[in-house]
């Protein structure tokens, strides 16, 4: 049967020709590979298609231009964020339904909502 070189960069292990990866390199790469699908599947695609939008590109930056301070921290607001979300009914093309929040803000109160979310859920 064929051998070739393990795919991990700067690895000299010889393989097995069907095999991708040498036996130290297969657990790094399973583990990145089940990181990755983690992430794509967590991720909410229902309003994919909005946020690539020229719409929504416009009101960002109409927001942007309004509020350019977080409105938690005031430090320099780099995201636009949908106070009630949409897939819980809130607006998504109202400026009175969206806030400038930093990125660290913004991730704090992302985890806030979906952590009530899952306990409205379970109760």
């Amino acid at each position: 049967m064929p051998r070739k070189l393990c795919n991990q960069i700067g690895c000299s292990n010889i393989i097995a020709y069907d095999a991708r990866y040498c036996s130290t390199h297969t657990r790094n790469n399973a583990r990145a590979e089940q990181a990755n699908e983690y992430n794509k599947n967590r991720r909410d695609k229902t309003n994919f298609k909005f946020y690539n939008s020229s719409q929504w590109r416009r009101l960002r930056l109409i927001q942007l231009n309004d509020k350019p301070l977080c409105e938690i921290c005031q430090s320099v607001g780099e995201v636009v964020d949908h106070i009630k979300e949409i897939s819980d009914g809130g607006c998504a093309t109202c400026l009175e339904n969206l806030q400038t929040l930093c990125k660290i803000c913004h991730n704090i109160k992302t985890a806030r909502v979906a952590r009530e979310k899952k306990q409205r859920e379970g109760a």
